[in-house]
């Protein structure tokens, strides 16, 4: 498997295009040099400075594409007559749900939040062996998470828990 592009995604737009910046340095920071990467990202209202601010963070085996969610795929989303709206979230998180929709040559992919920090090659993630399943995710600690696991193993031990940790999102 290691010579198949590895196809990565992600959703933004303008709001998120720093956090997916700091996510594709660490992206690329920890891609295999024997492997190809093709990024794509879903967005919509990502300007074309943002656009060329996050093109730079190509290589020779990183290649980044944009893609617009179209209008019918909008429409599926909208605020009207749909449960998949909510105001908590951004419109962009709902396009992941269209990925096989749009990308129907793809058997399999890989999904990244914008502000994910990657730490490993992703390739080696990409050639887990699914089997008949369908869907797979990793499960995620939240810097929130494990501030509070730090603080419940330092109190009882009287460790002074200090602020060191960077927000997942930061």
């Amino acid at each position: 498997m290691e010579n198949q592009t590895v196809p990565i995604f992600y959703a933004v737009d303008d709001n998120y295009a720093p956090y997916l910046a700091v996510s594709l340095a660490s992206l690329v920071a920890h891609t295999s040099p024997d492997r190809h990467y093709q990024v794509i990202v879903l967005c919509d209202d990502l300007n074309t400075d943002n656009q060329g601010r996050l093109k730079a963070f190509e290589t020779d085996n990183l290649k980044i594409q944009f893609v617009s969610i179209n209008d019918r795929l909008k429409q599926e989303i909208t605020d009207k007559n749909n449960k998949l709206r909510s105001d908590y979230f951004t419109f962009t998180i709902y396009f992941r749900l269209f990925i096989a929709e749009l990308f129907p040559k793809l058997d399999k992919a890989l999904y990244l939040d914008a502000d994910t920090v990657v730490l490993k090659d992703v390739g080696e993630l990409f050639d887990t062996q699914l089997g008949d399943t369908w869907l797979a995710q990793c499960r995620i600690t939240s810097s929130a998470t494990l501030r509070k696991r730090l603080t419940m193993l330092n109190k009882p031990l009287g460790l002074i828990h200090r602020n060191t940790l960077i927000p997942a999102c930061c």
